[in-house]
C-alpha cells in the first residue's frame, strides 16, 4: 500500500495481534517517511494487555499528516470513497470502533481515550412517513486541533468540533460546536456546552507526549 522508498523506512509498526481484512484501498503518507511514524496496537496506555480484536478494513482512503497511534484492540473501517484522515500526533485509544463510510478527520494532537466509538453514518436511511422523504444515512465528522476526547464517548455524523476542545467521558456528541469558540468543555447525553475558557494543559504535556509515543 506504500511506495518502496516509503515502506523501507518501515514508517508503519504493528504491535500484537491485528487482523487486515481488506487493504483494497490505499494509505497516503503525507510528507516524509521514517521509521515508527504510526504505531497500530501501540501500548501507551495505562492496561496494556490486549485482547487481540484488532481490525483493520481500508476500502477507501487513510491518510496521515504526520505521526499517529493506534492504541491495542482498535477497529477500523474506512469504506469504498470514503477518506479518514488523521493529523500529525493524532490518537485513538485501546478498545476503541472507528467507521468511516463518507469522510472523518482529526485535527493535529486530537487524542482520543480508551473505549470511544465514532462513526459518520446511521447505517440504515430512515424515511418521513409524513412525506416520503428519506434521510441521508451519512453525514461528515470533523474534529479540532488539541481536542481532549475522554473515554467511552461516540461520536456521531453532523460532529464539528473547534480547537482545543475537551469532551467529557461518556459524552455523546453530534453537532456542531464551532461556535461556542475555542478553550470549551462539553459533555452529556447529547453533549452540551458545559465550560468556556477551560482546555487540557498541552503545552506542559507536549514534550514527554513527543518522547513516550515516540517508537524508538
Amino acid at each position: 500500500m506504500l511506495s518502496l522508498d516509503q515502506a523501507k523506512k518501515l514508517p508503519i509498526i504493528v504491535f500484537g495481534k491485528c487482523s487486515f481484512k481488506n487493504l483494497e484501498g490505499k494509505i497516503v503518507l503525507e510528507g516524509e517517511s521514517f521509521f515508527g511514524r504510526i504505531g497500530i496496537g501501540q501500548k501507551y496506555q495505562i492496561f496494556e494487555k490486549e485482547k487481540g480484536i484488532s481490525e483493520f478494513r481500508i476500502a477507501g482512503e487513510l491518510r496521515f499528516q504526520g505521526r499517529a497511534q493506534f492504541g491495542t484492540d482498535c477497529r477500523v473501517f474506512v469504506g469504498e470513497n470514503a477518506i479518514f484522515t488523521l493529523g500529525d500526533m493524532a490518537s485513538i485509544g485501546g478498545d476503541s470502533s472507528l467507521i468511516c463510510t463518507q469522510k472523518i478527520s482529526l485535527g493535529r494532537f486530537c487524542r482520543m481515550g480508551s473505549e470511544t466509538f465514532i462513526t459518520d453514518s446511521n447505517f440504515h436511511a430512515m424515511k418521513n412517513t409524513a412525506t416520503g422523504e428519506i434521510h441521508p444515512k451519512s453525514f461528515e465528522i470533523c474534529l479540532g486541533n488539541y481536542n481532549f476526547i475522554a473515554t467511552r464517548v461516540t461520536i456521531m455524523g453532523k460532529t464539528k468540533t473547534p480547537d482545543f476542545c475537551t469532551v467529557a467521558s461518556c459524552s455523546l456528541i453530534n453537532k456542531n460546536f464551532s461556535e461556542f469558540g475555542e478553550n470549551i468543555l462539553i459533555g452529556g447525553v447529547p453533549a452540551k456546552l458545559l465550560k468556556q475558557n477551560l482546555k487540557r494543559d498541552w503545552e506542559g504535556e507536549k514534550q514527554s507526549l513527543e518522547h513516550y509515543l515516540k517508537i524508538q
